[in-house]
């Protein structure tokens, strides 16, 4: 998560712009119609009734056409931008609940954090969950929208386990929101830091720190934070094969581990499923579950309803 602020301290320390991360108009979200649609008017044109009229005013239908097809473009743009903004908003608002109101764990989880001699759980841990089904290692591919197009989700769950889609999701889900939280972690540390680098007079630049001695400060602040966050970009690298990056239990502080217990929703883990491909939109993870144990039922008792047992993809 260091990477992406050297350029933020190569435009503190030579562009003078002591801004703070994240500050900038350019960085904020779109509110209300996107600035990039401008619509115009539309003129009107009325025929003369005579032949140069008449071919004139075929000429200006014509442009008011293309006209009218750019601007219902735009529309449809601006349209489908507004629904990309509704979704973001609730999937906001879903992470921030579980924040607030996290996944209560299950019975098993109590039992077994009981039998551990273990402090009794208050939220689902991701974490924990990956390390005892081996769901590290359940890698799932995401698709392109032509790879998409391309297959049907019934083929591309072919083959696979409920259990294995489970893990998939949820691993490809915990390391995005820790990823997340661990890149917000880097923002306020390099905020804090560029406030400290602030505070050094412009008439001496030679107390500037080199960016080796700035990496390694900052790195420095990050593993005193949130240790994990501090190697979490070497494990990405390593697709946390190393079993140093696959902790027992959440290795953040308790608001990080809250934040990503919101793995275990239905509703992120819809999200999750359509963009893996393993359900189209507007579909849910559960209908996949019912339809993989429906065909499983169908094979089993010998009965030949191809696919899942169901007609039609999920």
């Amino acid at each position: 998560p260091l990477r992406f602020v050297r350029d933020g301290f190569l435009s503190f320390l030579f562009k003078k712009n002591k801004g703070r991360l994240g500050d900038s108009a350019s960085d904020s979200l779109p509110v209300g119609v996107p600035p990039a649609f401008r619509a115009k008017s539309v003129p009107t044109s009325a025929s003369t009734g005579t032949a140069s009229g008449a071919a004139s005013g075929a000429q200006r239908s014509t442009a008011d056409t293309l006209k009218i097809n750019a601007l219902e473009a735009k529309v449809q743009k601006t349209e489908e931008e507004s629904e990309q903004m509704k979704k973001l908003a609730t999937h906001a608002s879903l992470l921030l609940d579980s924040v607030l109101f996290p996944v209560k764990p299950t019975t098993d989880e109590i039992t077994a954090a009981t039998v551990a001699g273990k402090e009794k759980p208050t939220f689902r841990d991701a974490y924990s969950e990956l390390k005892q089904t081996n769901g590290w290692d359940a890698k799932a591919k995401l698709l392109t929208e032509k790879e998409k197009e391309s297959t049907s989700s019934t083929d591309r769950v072919a083959g696979k386990s409920i259990d294995t889609i489970n893990s998939e999701i949820l691993r490809t889900c915990a390391l995005e929101l820790s990823l997340d939280y661990c890149t917000r972690v880097s923002t306020h540390a390099t905020n804090d830091f560029l406030d400290e680098l602030s505070k050094i007079s412009d008439d001496d630049i030679s107390e500037y720190p080199s960016m080796l001695e700035l990496e390694q400060k900052l790195v420095a602040m990050i593993k005193e934070d949130e240790p994990f966050c501090a190697v979490f970009d070497d494990c990405l690298n390593k697709d946390f094969d190393d079993e140093s990056c696959r902790p027992d239990v959440c290795p953040f502080k308790e608001a990080g581990c809250r934040y990503i217990s919101s793995c275990f929703l239905d509703s992120i883990q819809d999200e999750y499923a359509i963009a893996i491909g393993y359900i189209n939109e507007g579909k849910t993870l559960s209908s996949l579950v019912d339809a993989m144990e429906m065909g499983a039922a169908y094979a089993a008792a010998g009965a030949a309803g191809g696919g899942w047992g169901v007609g039609g993809a999920v």
